[in-house]
Formats: structure tokens, C-alpha cells, sequence
């Protein structure tokens, strides 16, 4: 019970402290709303998982090391210019990879780059971090993911 208000506290901080700073929505999830949807309504709707997508890959090109990029790059390319895919299938990778890195023995390696950059948890922390500062300029944002794309291969 006391984690759920520690953590309830520290949303509602990081929250505050998004508005107190006056943070809007990144100009280029606004231009990829007006892009895809026909309307201001489509584009209400749209805007708040755009916002978390585009900070989301921003934050994945300054956390993760070099290797990682081509995770992202891959991404971009099965995804078509569906930004909010692309960040969905970047951060489900991350997933994937921190699962596997979990389930294989001590000490094995899979002899891939890309796997050994994004399998990292300790960045994977702070990128859930940044999603978590980003979801804040939305603080009555609608349900956070849900959209289609196309996973990483």
C-alpha cells in the first residue's frame, strides 16, 4: 500500500512540475496529427500518444549507445512514417530484450549488437522515465499506447 501513494505522490510531482514549467506538446506531434487525421477532434485525439511517442524517441536516440540506433531505424522503416508506431515497437523491443537477457543463463551473449545495447534495464529505467515526463503534459491524457504497428524483425 505504501509503494501505490509513494508512487501516486511522485506522478502527481512529475505532473505538477510539467504544467508549472508551461511544457506543451512537441511541435512535430502536433504536425504528425495534422498530417493523419482530417480534424481538430482527430487531431485532440491524437496528439497526447503523438507527444509520448516523439519524446519517447527522443529520449531512446540520447540514451542508448550507438548500436541501439539501428533498433530505431528498423522501427521507422517497418512502421512508414507512423511515429507512434515506431516509438511502439522501439519500447516493445526493449521489452522483448530485457525479458530474453532475463531468461538466458548467466554469462550468455547472443552475439547481436543491437540485443546488447537495448537490453540494458538500467536505461530501460530511464527511458520509462521519460515516457512518464511526457505522459505529464497530458495529465488527463486517455489510454497511453493501444495503437497498431508493425514489431521489429
Amino acid at each position: 500500500m505504501r509503494s501505490i501513494v509513494v508512487a501516486i505522490a511522485a506522478l502527481m510531482a512529475i505532473t505538477g512540475s510539467a504544467r508549472a514549467a508551461g511544457e506543451k506538446a512537441d511541435p512535430r506531434a502536433l504536425d504528425y496529427c495534422k498530417a493523419t487525421t482530417g480534424t481538430f477532434v482527430g487531431v485532440a485525439d491524437c496528439l497526447p500518444n503523438a507527444h509520448l511517442a516523439v519524446k519517447t524517441l527522443d529520449a531512446f536516440e540520447k540514451l542508448y549507445p550507438e548500436p541501439a540506433q539501428a533498433l530505431r531505424t528498423k522501427c521507422a522503416e517497418r512502421n512508414e512514417g507512423n511515429i507512434i508506431g515506431t516509438a511502439a515497437c522501439v519500447t516493445e523491443a526493449i521489452r522483448a530484450a530485457l525479458d530474453l537477457k532475463e531468461a538466458l543463463p548467466t554469462g550468455t551473449t547472443l552475439d547481436d549488437p543491437v540485443f546488447e545495447a537495448v537490453s540494458d534495464s538500467a536505461l530501460s529505467v530511464k527511458l520509462d522515465e521519460a515516457k512518464e515526463s511526457a505522459k505529464a503534459v497530458f495529465p488527463n491524457g486517455r489510454a497511453w499506447g493501444g495503437s497498431s504497428y508493425m514489431p521489429y524483425k
